[in-house]
């Protein structure tokens, strides 16, 4: 009986049994509650980011890549065109305004997306953006000035080729 005595006394009462075992319950309830919450705000933030930061950015680059596709359909009709000084202006005022102009503007978004009011981490990535945005001008620019040279070089070979049967014919 002795034995009896102790366990009865060590042994809790059915009501503290079941709110212990409610606390518990309530307890994991309120950690995961929190886990939910913190990842809401995680979440809400990188919404925030791809709203502000990378759509307007999708859509600077995407009139960038419409403007080099359009670069490039005038560089391939430009051996076709029936007014090559024509052709030279558009490329001229492309090169010398339109260009310039589309970094720019990629250049100002990414600054409003990702450095003027974003963490340290979004700063980071906008100062990234930024040099590859200006590495890919520079590339762009080279490289575009010396196709302009090398093609309009080939027409003329062409014309005076064309002239020059012309006129033995």
């Amino acid at each position: 009986m002795a034995e009896r005595r102790e366990r009865t006394t060590f042994r809790r009462s059915v009501a503290a049994r079941v709110l212990a075992s409610y606390a518990i319950v309530t307890l994991a309830f309120a950690l995961a509650t929190s886990f939910s919450f913190l990842a809401q705000r995680a979440a809400a933030t990188e919404m925030r980011l791809v709203q502000v930061g990378y759509l307007p950015m999708r859509l600077a680059v995407r009139d960038l890549v419409a403007t080099q596709d359009t670069w490039n359909t005038q560089l391939n009709d430009i051996t076709d065109a029936k007014n090559p000084a024509d052709k030279r202006v558009w490329f001229d005022n492309t090169l010398r305004v339109g260009r310039p102009h589309g970094f720019d503007e990629a250049r100002k978004t990414i600054t409003q997306a990702f450095i003027a009011d974003g963490d340290a981490e979004s700063r980071l990535v906008g100062e990234s953006f930024i040099t590859t945005t200006r590495e890919i001008e520079r590339f762009a620019t080279g490289t575009a000035s010396g196709a302009i040279v090398c093609s309009w070089r080939s027409i003329a070979a062409k014309r005076r080729r064309a002239r020059t049967y012309a006129t033995s014919s």
